[in-house]
């Protein structure tokens, strides 16, 4: 399979990036973090839905409020045996797959769906996911590990590669499904050993049954008689009750009829006492009589009386009004000049304040150029105090005196530029030797290895088990030792020339620091604004000697004022008194008050003769309220007396009704009293024979709870009886499960022991080796090394023939070592795809490496054409001679770029 294009939109940190590919090398070049090793995850995800965390995970997060994530979408465009696809995985609401199949430059859809589009990918290439990702893609430190971990570990890894390892997986996934049937068997087991005790329950439940039944065989026509007996009595208690009832009913008639009679002669008697008060109530009313007629003519009084009260009060308020009128006319003489007065001055004075306005704002605005040269003058003494500060400042730092800060920013950019300058080269002498002191340590973390392994030998190679002679084993002794010696005398050498770098550095920040504590651009500013404020402040001292004129002038206007006004204000009362006799007179008709008060005087005399009349035609001579309240109330006594002598006739009437009523009611009492002495009721007999009846309930109730409570327990006893056979059954089903599970597990246990390491996992790891050693040769060979042959031994661990010697890889130099580790990660992945490696995916292939190897692995990847497309993610400059096809990945405020140039 070959990838000619991806598009990454929203995907992880991508908002939008779209990536060309070609056949050969194409490397992916760009910082830690800028978004390399995303475009590696989206071709997992795109092709198998296969990445790390969860969807939401993978989608862009939005960078502000107007960034709109829509849907992420990853779009790969590639080739299979000359056919070409276009695969289409993300998700917008919901997740979406698509693959087309390109034909003539047009797609063609072959299916969607995020579980059909995978599998139709599993069928195009003949590999699941975890295959597919092994057989193309190279991990991080994968390489070094295949050249630096134990045979064993090595073995664990290729084992990982070939998913050999999901063996293992199924392994301890088959001892968790063991160890559920072991607790579901032993459960069983449990429930089995309550078996017995089920039979035996069984059995008293059968024999409780027959008991309870035999009971209710003896009971059953003992309750059959004498419920036959309560019958008959219940009939003749019936008859009896019958009877009660309707003497009872009787007796109720006799006690509301007399009742009745009672109450009818007590009506007769209160109407009788009625009509006795009714006649002396006749009588009374022909002496009050005279008092209706002349309560008339005394409330006729009564309003005249009021009428003559409100005559009088109107003409006082007329007279009063008369007199008001003289005195109004007084006061507008005597005040007529104040009054005319008051109004000149109040002209004046709008003059006078129009002018002194036009003073005031003068004044005004001479006291604000007094306040804006103090403000000046403040602001020019803080500027010169800063100004000084900075020098001194620049002075101290630099050792020289300035006169202006032309000459201190001239004297900052100069030293700043200088210092950088040995800033950076400090920086670049420390960081290398960083580099070269972690070499060092590899390389003498390795030889030491050597040198322990060497000691713990004797005339053998610690490396190949070859023997040595003795001269050899002192030899390489003494040449591991100088070696250290060396190396560690040199890494010392690097640490103490970096501590001076160091402390170099150090001073250099220092001054730095010093340096850009001076704000150029501030200071010129302020030096600007310094010489300003000195022309603003000569310009506004001109108008100083105006001040003093304008403030006379407005003493002088304000005397004036207040005199004027002091004079205006004695005056003030003589005009108040003038506007409101003047306001009065022109709201008063003098010659309407004059013709009311004659009107007045007229109707108040008709009045006082209408009054004199009344008097003496009803002889009126006390308190004329005492007199009409009397009055009113023997009126009042006279109607309520015509109210209930009204009522006269109702009462006779009603009289003759009730006598009728007496006749007849003490008719019907007879005829009662008749009927209860004919009636045939003992109260005694009645209450004997529901003692009986009683009595012999209770004994058929007693056999009646025998008897049901003998049917309930035997449905209960039944019903037990039933779940015990339930039981018992599920037992007989459990024994049978049981005889299955052990079985089961048996055969479970079996499969496990299978895959385990030395069983089919070693039978697999074996019969893969010889296939993954002759594509690893076949890749080794490629490589002109001058090696007869490569073994792969059942450990995994490898070695070389070279002229009949055999060479651990540890024996072999750096270079050969990263060779072999790429040719066997490079021949795991043909078996893995069957010989059909068309695509590399390498993830940071220096990483971990040291210079020497590094070295080694460039040129090995620019020198051979191992796969026919290689795509390397990497972080490392160095690595850009891989390629003229490079493509930089940067990111910038948390979104990645693509600079496909």
């Amino acid at each position: 399979m070959i990838i000619n294009s991806i598009t990454l939109e929203n995907f992880k940190s991508h908002k939008h990036s779209h990536i060309e590919l070609n056949r050969g090398i194409s490397l992916i070049l760009g910082s830690n973090g800028a978004g390399k090793s995303s475009i590696f995850e989206a071709i997992s995800y795109s092709f198998f839905k296969d990445f790390n965390g969860t969807l939401d995970e993978i989608v862009r997060k939005p960078a502000d409020e107007n960034d709109i994530v829509k849907q992420m979408k990853v779009t790969v465009e590639f080739e299979i045996n000359t056919n070409h696809y276009k695969l289409i995985r993300g998700r917008k609401t919901n997740a979406f797959a698509e693959l087309h199949a390109i034909e003539n430059g047009k797609p063609f859809k072959i299916c969607d769906g995020d579980t059909l589009v995978t599998n139709e990918i599993k069928k195009r290439l003949g590999l699941e996911a975890k295959s597919f990702k092994n057989a193309v893609y190279i991990e991080q430190g994968e390489i070094t590990d295949l050249i630096d971990k134990t045979p064993a570990e090595k073995k664990e890894l290729i084992a990982k590669l070939l998913n050999i390892d999901s063996l293992e997986t199924a392994q301890l996934e088959l001892k968790q499904i063991i160890d559920k049937y072991d607790r579901q068997k032993s459960e069983n087991d449990g429930k089995l050993s309550n078996k017995d005790s089920l039979e035996e329950i069984k059995k008293e439940l059968k024999n409780k049954i027959a008991e309870k039944q035999s009971e209710l065989d003896i009971i059953i026509p003992e309750y059959d008689n004498l419920k036959k007996d309560l019958n008959a009595l219940s009939e003749d208690l019936q008859e009896s009750d019958k009877n009660k009832n309707e003497y009872e009913k009787l007796k109720s008639q006799i006690f509301q009829q007399k009742k009745l009679l009672s109450n009818l002669e007590e009506q007769k008697k209160n109407n009788d006492q009625k009509l006795n008060e009714i006649g002396e109530l006749e009588k009374n009313n022909v002496d009050l009589k005279k008092y209706v007629e002349k309560l008339p003519h005394l409330k006729d009084l009564k309003e005249l009386e009021s009428e003559k009260t409100t005559c009088l009060i109107r003409l006082e308020n007329v007279n009063s009004t008369l007199e008001k009128i003289k005195t109004y006319k007084k006061s507008l003489e005597d005040n007529e000049k104040s009054y005319l007065e008051y109004y000149n001055i109040t002209d004046e004075l709008e003059s006078l304040n129009s002018e002194r306005k036009v003073l005031e704002e003068k004044v005004k605005n001479n006291q604000e150029i007094n306040v804006k040269i103090d403000d000046k003058q403040g602001r020019k003494k803080d500027i010169l105090t800063y100004i000084r500060n900075i020098s001194n400042h620049a002075s101290k730092i630099f050792n020289e005196n300035f006169n202006n800060p032309e000459e201190v920013e001239n004297k900052v950019l100069e030293e700043t530029e200088k210092t950088e300058k040995s800033k950076k080269s400090l920086e670049e002498n420390i960081k290398e030797n960083d580099k070269t002191i972690f070499s060092k340590r590899s390389e003498l973390k390795n030889i030491e290895k050597s040198l322990k392994d060497l000691e713990n030998t004797k005339d053998t190679c610690p490396i190949c088990q070859s023997n040595i002679s003795h001269e050899k084993h002192v030899e390489l002794s003494k040449q591991y030792t100088e070696d250290i010696r060396k190396i560690e005398l040199k890494i010392n050498e690097l640490i103490e020339a970096n501590n001076n770098h160091n402390a170099k550095l150090k001073d250099v920040n220092n001054y730095l620091e010093n340096i850009n504590e001076i704000d150029i651009s501030k200071l010129k500013d302020q030096y600007t604004e310094f010489n300003n404020l000195i022309e603003e402040i000569k310009e506004l001292e001109k108008s100083i000697p105006q001040v003093k004129e304008d403030a006379e002038a407005l003493e002088k206007l304000d005397k004036s004022i207040d005199e004027k006004r002091i004079h205006q204000k004695e005056i003030e009362s003589e005009r108040n008194a003038y506007i409101v006799a003047k306001d009065n007179l022109e709201k008063i008709d003098i010659e309407e008050k004059e013709k009311d008060k004659k009107e007045i005087e007229s109707n108040l005399q008709e009045i006082k003769d209408k009054c004199r009349s009344i008097i003496s035609k009803y002889d009126i001579r006390d308190d004329l309220d005492k007199t009409l309240e009397f009055t009113e109330k023997k009126v009042e006594e006279y109607h309520r007396n015509e109210a209930i002598i009204e009522s006269k006739e109702n009462i006779l009437n009603e009289n003759k009704k009730v006598n009728d009523n007496i006749i007849n009611e003490s008719s019907n009492l007879r005829i009662i009293e008749e009927k209860i002495n004919n009636l045939n009721y003992d109260e005694e007999d009645n209450k004997k024979l529901h003692e009986t009846y009683t009595s012999q309930e209770d004994k058929v109730e007693t056999i009646k709870t025998t008897i049901t409570r003998c049917d309930v327990e035997i449905k209960k006893d039944e019903e037990s009886l039933e779940r015990n056979k339930k039981e018992l059954e599920e037992l007989e089903e459990v024994s049978r499960e049981q005889k299955h599970l052990k079985d089961y597990i048996k055969l479970l246990t079996i499969i496990r022991e299978l895959y385990s390491k030395d069983g089919v996992q070693k039978d697999l790891l074996d019969a893969a080796r010889p296939e993954i050693q002759k594509y690893t040769m076949d890749i080794f060979n490629d490589f002109d090394f001058d090696y007869s042959e490569l073994r792969i031994d059942s450990g995994y661990d490898i070695s070389v023939v070279n002229k009949n010697e055999v060479l651990n890889s540890n024996m072999m130099s750096g270079g050969e070592r990263i060779v072999i580790a790429l040719a066997l990660r490079l021949g795991i992945a043909r078996v893995i795809s069957k010989d059909r490696t068309e695509l590399l995916l390498l993830d940071e292939p220096t990483i971990h490496l040291d210079a020497e190897k590094r070295e080694r692995l460039i040129e090995i990847i620019s020198s051979t054409e191992i796969v026919p497309q290689m795509i390397v993610v990497t972080h490392d400059d160095g690595m850009e001679a891989l390629s003229n096809h490079i493509i930089k990945i940067s990111k910038v405020n948390g979104i990645s770029h693509v600079d496909n140039s």
